[in-house]
């Protein structure tokens, strides 16, 4: 009889090993599962951030490289279909102006008119932009400098110039294909105001929002412009009819609400040198209009 309880005690314990084993191989799986599901959100999440990274500085170039309207941001891509300039919603490039204003100010990044790849976020699904109305690029606007006011907030806070959001994979109640930013942005984000929010995401709420500050815009745009002013006053300095190699007086600060017809007048009256054609002009007067086109990009 003691053999077979010595046997039956073997038995038991190979068990229990077997049993120990078959845990941790279990314990082992799932740890490995969570650690790759962890490592491919944060993976996702980095590419995320760096594709609405791009676009930021794609949009800020594109302000500090205006010829026309330094400053100025284009249009959202959202209602123009015009087969006659080859727009349409969804292509990629700005809206044109309905009169003075964009047809609308959120829609879709603009991806052609700022020289970007299509963006899309980690969904495949293209990234969402909000444009203040201040900054659009048309004569219109008040004259862009360092005080113009941006309108977009976010939780709360103002001086948003823009905002690029990517609006995550389709949630209960959205339909796409769209051009109803409501199929595409959740919450306060979707009603076409100047409000928006950021959030965790939620069963309700997947916007991932990145901003561009009124701050950091002009701050970009302000070095193109004393680059340009610098370069002008040099010229002027250095021309041979300026025997003395001396600067210009300053010119009188242009109130926004001046008609051009009488700032045409007063630039006709100050030391302003030719050579330096628009620059100086930008300089003097912080008017960044043209008549060109009334194309929004």
């Amino acid at each position: 009889m003691k053999p077979r309880v010595t046997q039956s005690r073997q038995q038991s314990g190979i068990a229990l090993v077997m049993i120990l084993a078959a845990l941790i191989l279990a314990g082992g799986y799932a740890f490995y599962r969570s650690a790759n599901i962890g490592q491919s959100h944060t993976l996702q999440s980095t590419k995320l951030a760096a594709t609405l990274a791009r676009a930021k500085e794609a949009l800020i170039a594109r302000a500090v490289t205006d010829a026309n309207r330094p400053g100025s941001l284009p249009c959202p891509d959202l209602i123009t279909n015009n087969a006659g300039f080859s727009n349409f919603p969804g292509d990629g490039q700005a809206d044109m102006f309905t009169l003075t204003q964009c047809p609308s100010y959120v829609g879709w990044l603009p991806w052609v008119t700022i020289d970007l790849p299509e963006s899309t976020d980690d969904t495949g699904t293209r990234l969402w932009y909000a444009l203040s109305p201040s900054l659009r690029d048309d004569d219109s606007a008040y004259p862009i400098n360092s005080d113009t006011v941006a309108a977009l907030k976010i939780d709360g806070g103002g001086e948003i110039a823009a905002m690029i959001i990517a609006p995550g994979s389709a949630l209960a109640g959205q339909a796409r294909p769209s051009n109803n930013p409501a199929d595409y942005l959740e919450g306060d984000n979707s009603n076409g105001d100047n409000n928006y929010v950021s959030g965790p995401a939620s069963a309700t709420f997947n916007d991932v929002v990145a901003i561009i500050t009124r701050q950091e815009l002009m701050a970009a745009v302000e070095k193109r412009v004393a680059s340009e002013v610098k370069v002008c006053l040099e010229q002027h300095a250095l021309a041979a009819a300026n025997t003395l190699h001396s600067y210009p007086w300053p010119a009188p600060l242009l109130q926004p609400e001046l008609p051009w017809q009488k700032w045409q007048l007063l630039r006709a009256t100050s030391n302003y040198p030719a050579q330096c054609g628009s620059q100086c002009q930008f300089a003097g007067e912080h008017h960044t209009g043209s008549n060109s086109p009334k194309r929004s990009g």
